[in-house]
C-alpha cells in the first residue's frame, strides 16, 4: 500500500462514526448471567417514575417503545448487543400500533442497519412519527424499566424473578407497586452484597 493510499484510508476512517469500546467484562456480565447493578438501576428508575405518577396502569405498545429507547441508549453507551433487544421491542410494538406499524417497521429497519446507533427520538424524528405519542406516560416508562430489570436479573435468582413477574401480572395502584418494587430492590442489594447501605 502506498503512502497516498494509506492517507486516503486514514482520512476515510477518521470520518467514520465513533464507537465505544466494549470490554470482555461488560459482555460477559451482560450475556452470561445478568447484571445485579443494572437491575438496581432499572428498579430505582421505575420507583422514581411511579412515585411521580397518578396511575400504575400501562399500555403494552408504549412500554415496548420505551424499552426500545432504553436499550438504544444503553447500546450507545457501551453495550452494543442491546441494539438487538431494541429491534425486538420495535418489532413487537408494530403489533400494538397498527396505524403506525409501517413507520415503526421503517424505524426498526433503520436501527438494524445503523451500526453507529442513534437514539430512538432521532429515528422517530427522521420519519413521520415525531407528532405521535407512542411512548405513553411516566407509568409506561416505569414499566419498561421493570421489564429491563427482569431481563438483567441473573437466571439463578428465582425469588426476584417471581416477585417481578408477579408484580407485572397484577393491577396495583402506584403506592403498592412502589412498595413492592422497593422490597425487590432491597432484596437484590442484599442478595448480591451491592454497596449502598440501607434502603
Amino acid at each position: 500500500m502506498s503512502n497516498e493510499d494509506a492517507l486516503v484510508m486514514a482520512d476515510m476512517f477518521s470520518k467514520a462514526p465513533k464507537t465505544i469500546e466494549v470490554t470482555v467484562a461488560k459482555w460477559s456480565t451482560r450475556l452470561d448471567d445478568g447484571c445485579p447493578s443494572c437491575v438496581t438501576k432499572h428498579l430505582a428508575q421505575a420507583i422514581e417514575l411511579l412515585g411521580n405518577s397518578d396511575s400504575a396502569g400501562w399500555c403494552t405498545g408504549a412500554v415496548l417503545m420505551n424499552r426500545a429507547a432504553i436499550l438504544l441508549h444503553e447500546a450507545r453507551h457501551g453495550y452494543p448487543g442491546h441494539r438487538y433487544h431494541a429491534i425486538g421491542c420495535l418489532a413487537e410494538a408494530e403489533l400494538y400500533f397498527v396505524a403506525d406499524a409501517e413507520e415503526i417497521r421503517r424505524i426498526r429497519i433503520a436501527v438494524a442497519k445503523d451500526l453507529g446507533v442513534s437514539d430512538l427520538v432521532t429515528y422517530c424524528g427522521a420519519f413521520s412519527l415525531s407528532d405521535v405519542d407512542l411512548f405513553g406516560d411516566k407509568a409506561d416508562e416505569a414499566w419498561a424499566h421493570v421489564y429491563e430489570a427482569l431481563r438483567e436479573l441473573p437466571s439463578s435468582d428465582q425469588e426476584n424473578h417471581y416477585a417481578l413477574q408477579d408484580l407485572i401480572s397484577c393491577n396495583a395502584e402506584p403506592p403498592d407497586v412502589v412498595m413492592k418494587l422497593t422490597k425487590v430492590l432491597k432484596n437484590v442489594v442484599d442478595t448480591y452484597c451491592l454497596p449502598g447501605g440501607e434502603l
